[in-house]
């Protein structure tokens, strides 16, 4: 990675490049990919280690065996919809893919107008999208926005 950077590539591979880092080292990486961001530089990040990269990322790709599942930005994603934690028992309504945690409920839900936009949840957004779950014509099933 140093020698692309330094090089001044265009466009730069990289498969999992966060796998075997430990903390420091994972946040070191994020600050160098950030600081080398060029309107002229392209990044392909393959990853399962996705919340290491989720804020770096300004559009998505998620490909499975039978194709492009996803083909989105990131914009358009959190426009679209709201990544909450919702305490147990608070209502679930209008929500389009949940994850029970430890601290409560992970919800993807349709976001309203005059919500505040949150923060992507590539995880969850991940397991929504994997399982079907994004109703059609929602950024689902390779819909480009």
């Amino acid at each position: 990675m140093s020698f692309a950077l330094a090089a001044g590539t265009r466009l730069v591979l990289m498969d999992e490049p966060t796998n075997g880092l430990d903390i420091p080292s994972k946040s070191i990486f994020r600050r160098v990919v950030a600081r080398h961001f060029t309107d002229d530089r392209t990044f392909v990040i393959s990853t399962h280690q996705v919340h290491d990269v989720e804020q770096l990322i300004d559009h998505l790709l998620i490909i499975s065996t039978g194709g492009m599942l996803l083909d989105a930005s990131v914009a358009d994603v959190c426009g679209r919809y709201s990544f909450e934690l919702r305490q147990p028992g608070e209502p679930l309504g209008g929500v389009v893919y949940v994850e029970p945690s430890l601290q409560g409920n992970l919800v993807m839900v349709r976001r309203q107008a005059g919500w505040p936009e949150t923060q992507l949840n590539l995880e969850l957004l991940f397991n929504a999208v994997v399982q079907g779950k994004l109703p059609a014509g929602s950024l689902a099933g390779g819909e480009e926005v």
